[in-house]
């Protein structure tokens, strides 16, 4: 029976993967749920203004840069191996093998990870998941989608969190909570590291909202294209194709408004 449940389970998995997949491939333009993602994006955002950063400042105070730092190494190295299966999908073989050997030395010698020995010594390191895997096969974004919580993303990367989600490997020796609470000390220590550059780009960006889009949209695209060096893209969004209004480079813009004031009217 618990295999029957088991099956069931990845079944149901993969059903909601491929109605998500194709939904994705039938829309046009990267937002065209935009009205959707725009609700919430404000309830997320009222969310991080009223609870998450208040508690992510006294976080912050109470918590010595170098403790928050050793959370965050710790994380990171706690998801690594999730990140060397998606190097090994992807077809990177020594990337995933030198990312191996990163994961294990920062284990043992940097105290459960809580210490990058790897960066230390040099080592590169080689992050992936499973919604830049499916893009390496061909796999095209989708439109972009706010999550409840987990913030942006599209289509293809929510699917991505599903299964990156499902093959980490501590959530099968744990309890719920455990893992719950884990994720949750994580998006609070994270939030902490980010106070001033998350607040100064509220502050500077004209629309909060196409300006975090933007933003998800280049990197992501930026990512993807490192690992598809040499390969057809297809469904990437990169900064080219985006429209005008994503885009918060003003720098060419101001140029050319100093030119007009300074050419001499015409005759």
């Amino acid at each position: 029976m618990r295999g029957t449940g088991s099956r069931r389970r990845r079944a149901a998995i993969a059903g909601s993967a491929l109605w998500l997949l194709g939904a994705g491939c039938a829309s046009d333009g990267p937002d065209p749920w935009e009205p959707m993602n725009r609700g919430l994006f404000a309830f997320n955002e009222a969310a991080d203004q009223y609870l998450l950063e208040p508690v992510a400042k006294g976080w912050d105070f109470v918590l010595p840069d170098f403790a928050q730092t050793g959370l965050d190494n710790f994380f990171t190295n706690l998801g690594a191996p999730v990140e060397i299966l998606n190097n090994f999908l992807q077809g990177e073989i020594k990337e995933g093998y030198l990312h191996t050997w990163r994961f294990l030395l920062n284990s043992t010698a940097g105290v459960a990870g809580f210490v990058d020995v790897a960066s230390m010594a040099g080592w590169p390191s080689y992050p992936e998941d499973f919604g830049l895997t499916l893009g390496t096969w061909g796999v095209p974004n989708g439109p972009y989608l706010v999550l409840p919580i987990f913030g942006a993303s599209t289509v293809r990367d929510t699917v991505g969190i599903g299964v990156d989600a499902v093959a980490t490997p501590y959530g099968y020796f744990v309890p719920i909570y455990v893992t719950v609470a884990a994720r949750a000390t994580d998006l609070l220590n994270t939030r902490a590291i980010f106070i001033e550059e998350i607040a100064q780009s509220r502050e500077e960006a004209f629309d909060f909202y196409v300006f975090v889009r933007s933003a998800y949209l280049q990197n992501r695209a930026a990512r993807l294209s490192g690992t598809l060096t040499g390969r057809a893209r297809q469904g990437v969004v990169t900064p080219s194709t985006e429209s005008e209004e994503d885009l918060y480079y003003f720098d060419d813009f101001d140029d050319e408004l100093e030119e007009e004031e300074d050419e001499p009217p015409g005759d």
